[in-house]
């Protein structure tokens, strides 16, 4: 599942849940996608995707 939590023209983060059923376990992560769809990779805390669209805006 994928949901959008932050976008704006320059940059949108997704966070990115799977679910494992070998497990049966839910795994997130927080993906920064620079517009137009170029992903800066993905992340483990919300955090993390913040500062990396952070460096976008700093460097626009």
């Amino acid at each position: 599942m994928e949901t959008t939590l932050c976008a704006n023209h320059l940059f949108q983060i997704n966070l990115i849940q799977i679910y494992d059923v070998s497990e049966d376990a839910v795994s997130s992560f927080f993906e920064v996608i620079k517009n137009p769809d170029v992903s800066l990779g993905l992340f483990d805390t919300y955090e993390m995707a913040e500062i990396a669209a952070l460096s976008i805006l700093m460097n626009a």
